[in-house]
């Protein structure tokens, strides 16, 4: 039963990044900026547990499939970049005018990380689909 859990985890946290960047994306991408601007980069990070509960299910990964440490490794790395990110930036984050071009660039920037999350979410079912073939 743990081992659903961890293995659902990922797929519906980035399912659900996936989905506001690409059918969601030029309301997600102003939300994503109102609530930059106004409560800062920091908070935003720290608003929503999806990335680090994705990052946890990477990280005990190990426990339940033998590729686990290729996951568990890129967990960790995630991990300590977030955590430096977070403890050392300035705060002075620069974000797109929503009538500029650089919004239209912020979205296709949005879009294209989806498409890196998609990718990672297939290997992560294909790790686990040959454990448990």
């Amino acid at each position: 039963m743990i081992e659903l859990l961890i293995f659902i985890l990922p797929i519906i946290t980035a399912g659900i990044g996936i989905y506001q960047k690409t059918i969601l994306d030029e309301g997600s991408a102003i939300s994503f900026i109102d609530y930059e601007n106004k409560h800062g980069e920091k908070a935003r990070k720290l608003k929503s547990p999806r990335l680090y509960l994705q990052l946890f299910a990477y990280i005990i990964s190990p426990l339940y499939i033998s590729f686990g440490w290729a996951w568990m490794t890129l967990g960790l790395i995630l991990l300590i970049a977030r955590t430096l990110i977070l403890l050392f930036s300035d705060e002075k984050t620069v974000t797109p005018n929503l009538c500029s071009s650089d919004f239209d660039k912020f979205v296709l920037k949005r879009r294209k990380q989806a498409m890196i999350s998609s990718v990672i979410m297939i290997l992560w079912i294909a790790s686990w689909a040959v454990e448990y073939s």
